[in-house]
C-alpha cells in the first residue's frame, strides 16, 4: 500500500513540476523551445542553450519539486520529459 501512495505523490509531484514550467515559462521562451525541439526531436536537450537543463532543475528544486517529491533518482534523467510535457501543456 505505501508503494501506491508513493506513486500518487509522485503522479501528482510531475503533473505539478509540468504546471509550474508551463506558467513559469515566458511565452517567447516557450516559442523558442518549440523551435530547438522541432528542429531536433531525438537531441534538443542536448543544445548547448539548455547546459544540462541547470536553469530547468533549479527552477524546479527551487519551487519544491525535487528528485524526492518526483520519487526520482536525479532530475537529470527526467528534466527534458517535464520541459517538454510543459510545451505542449502551454501549446493547447
Amino acid at each position: 500500500m505505501e508503494q501506491q501512495n508513493d506513486q500518487t505523490l509522485s503522479d501528482r509531484a510531475w503533473h505539478e513540476a509540468v504546471r509550474f514550467l508551463a506558467d513559469w515559462l515566458p511565452p517567447e521562451v516557450k516559442q523558442v523551445y518549440r523551435e530547438l525541439v522541432r528542429s531536433d526531436p531525438e537531441g534538443w536537450s542536448r543544445h548547448p542553450h539548455f547546459a544540462d537543463g541547470i536553469i530547468v532543475r533549479h527552477a524546479l528544486r527551487g519551487n519544491g519539486i525535487t528528485e524526492h517529491a518526483l520519487g526520482v533518482a536525479d532530475l537529470n534523467t527526467v528534466w527534458p520529459a517535464i520541459l517538454r510535457s510543459a510545451l505542449d501543456l502551454s501549446d493547447q
